[in-house]
């Protein structure tokens, strides 16, 4: 009777052992497998529901009408686009002007807690002087705006530079004020 008492007592304390060492992990055909090892399998390591193949951000949550990337929330569109809606250069320069560094600060700030976006800075110039001399000084200015995030701690690989020159002005260029506004940079954001 006793010899029977610590049999069960033993397997009780097996039992215990067994079962405290599988928290967090499943059973499947003979094995035992982590969470983590069953996305691997299933090819989905960032556990979201959308297999890698077909994740657009394997490494980052998001819902499969998105292709597997988190949704960018109207407010944080918003963020974006007012910041972004502020950033100039001097005439004829790549120089930004000065209440260019608050907007861009803002953007370096989102940019760090969004570690997933990827920014496109498209430069524009006015229609002053020859159009081959704007295109090359949109690109400088895409290029500032780069390595201003840079500066800020921001990857270079997750900012891509395009350069638009005279072409799609947002205001007409009969003015100083249309030429003024046309003198900028445009974001896009995307994973």
């Amino acid at each position: 009777m006793k010899m029977r008492y610590y049999f069960v007592l033993l397997n009780l304390l097996l039992l215990r052992i067994v079962s405290f060492s599988l928290q967090g992990a499943t059973y499947k055909e003979g094995t035992v497998q982590t969470d983590s090892d069953l996305f691997r399998e299933k090819g989905d390591r960032d556990g979201d529901g959308v297999k890698d193949k077909e994740d657009n951000c394997p490494d980052l949550k998001g819902p499969k009408k998105n292709a597997g990337c988190p949704e960018i929330t109207i407010e944080l569109w918003t963020s974006f686009y007012v910041a972004l809606s502020n950033v100039y250069f001097q005439s004829d320069s790549d120089k930004l002007t000065e209440e260019s560094a608050t907007p861009l600060d803002t953007v370096a700030s989102l940019m760090t807690l969004n570690k997933g976006f990827i920014l496109k800075v498209s430069g524009y110039a006015d229609s002053l002087g020859a159009a081959e001399h704007n295109k090359w000084l949109s690109e400088k200015r895409a290029q500032v705006v780069k390595h201003y995030l840079v500066n800020k701690g921001i990857p270079a690989k997750r900012i891509h530079v395009a350069a638009f020159g005279e072409r799609m002005p947002k205001e007409p260029n009969t003015t100083p004020t249309g030429r003024a506004a046309n003198r900028r940079v445009e974001f896009d954001l995307f994973y």
